[in-house]
């Protein structure tokens, strides 16, 4: 029985037969049919990747939202008394080496137009990053309470800054305060504006904590100045009053003060000959703070006196829209065979001129 066995079987337990058919496969090169056996996917696998994606796509909108909110919070302290509106800002760089300006360090603005953002110094956060009664304040010297002309930024009962400014007279004005909390340490921008002629010497921001000075920022010096008026637009219509004429200015851009002005009325007569009476304002008689009038009298040579009257309506000494004057003739009025212009000048700038 055990050989009997022995012959069914093969050396490993395989049919011989299955050998002989395998050798002549081989030999015979036929083409060989592999069996697959189909295997099945766990039920749990596809709900499982679809939570996994979903987790992917939430941490990466943590990553691009939450982390930037936390590590670029601000904090803005505005003076109210202070507009921004239709003011371009600069960086302190950018407005340097104007020919005009005093030196070439100088940062140089336009006054009414412009605005520099400088930069505080930076201090380490240490708990006192958040507003509590925040202001800004004008200040003057004053050597008991360790300030100095300029300004004074109260952030909360524990952080200040100190603004001190050299021979400061009003040039500038604070308008916005900007702290960034990144990386542990307190970053600041102030926006000063510029207000008035001259220059604000050694700008100096000074960051205090708990009564102590921690850092200062690098003097610079602010100078302010009018743009230049290149050209005026403006109209204006007459009536006729007793004795002469009234001109009503309809509008005016850019405005000037009464003390740009320079006012001639020429006298055309027959033949060609000119006369002019000339008047120089001053912005000062006309600037009340609410509507004034100023009169001044000048002479046409060898033909009449005229008293010209100005009526600033906002007293504010500048040539506005709906302020007029009067040109009235003493004696006999003015010569109706003659013909009389009124001109208006900034400088050599003639912007504005009526016939009567």
């Amino acid at each position: 029985m055990g050989d009997v066995a022995q012959r069914s079987l093969g050396t490993n337990g395989d049919d011989p037969k299955g050998d002989e058919a395998s050798s002549s496969d081989d030999s015979d090169e036929s083409p060989r049919i592999t069996k697959t056996t189909k295997r099945t996917r766990p039920r749990w696998l596809m709900p499982a990747l679809a939570v996994a994606i979903a987790a992917v796509l939430i941490v990466s909108v943590l990553i691009i939202y939450y982390i930037p909110s936390q590590t670029d919070r601000s904090l803005t302290i505005e003076n109210q008394s202070v507009s921004l509106s239709g003011i371009e800002i600069f960086k302190p760089e950018d407005k340097v080496s104007n020919p005009n300006a005093g030196d070439p360090s100088y940062v140089y603005l336009f006054i009414g137009k412009e605005a520099v953002d400088l930069s505080g110094p930076e201090i380490r956060t240490s708990e006192c990053y958040y507003l509590e009664n925040a202001s800004i304040t004008q200040v003057e010297e004053d050597v008991e309470q360790h300030l100095e002309d300029g300004f004074q930024v109260e952030v909360n009962s524990h952080l200040s800054y100190s603004v001190g400014i050299e021979d400061f007279e009003d040039e500038v004005d604070l308008a916005v305060v900007r702290l960034r909390e990144v990386d542990g340490m307190i970053a600041s921008s102030f926006i000063f504006v510029a207000t008035g002629s001259g220059v604000a010497h050694d700008v100096t921001i000074s960051a205090i904590r708990d009564g102590v000075r921690e850092g200062n920022s690098t003097p610079i010096h602010i100078e302010c100045a009018e743009e230049p008026i290149t050209a005026i637009e403006a109209t204006m219509h007459l009536e006729d009053v007793s004795g002469g004429h009234k001109g009503v200015i309809d509008q005016i851009s850019p405005s000037i003060s009464w003390s740009q002005v320079r006012i001639d009325l020429t006298e055309r007569r027959t033949g060609g000959d000119l006369a002019t009476a000339v008047w120089s304002p001053s912005q000062s008689d006309l600037d009340g703070g609410t509507i004034i009038s100023q009169s001044y009298l000048s002479a046409i040579p060898d033909s009449v006196n005229v008293n010209l009257t100005i009526t600033d309506i906002l007293g504010d000494g500048h040539v506005s829209a709906g302020d007029y004057l009067t040109v009235i003739a003493e004696g006999q009025g003015f010569d109706p065979s003659c013909t009389y212009t009124l001109s208006f000048y900034f400088g050599s700038l003639q912007f504005l001129e009526v016939e009567f």
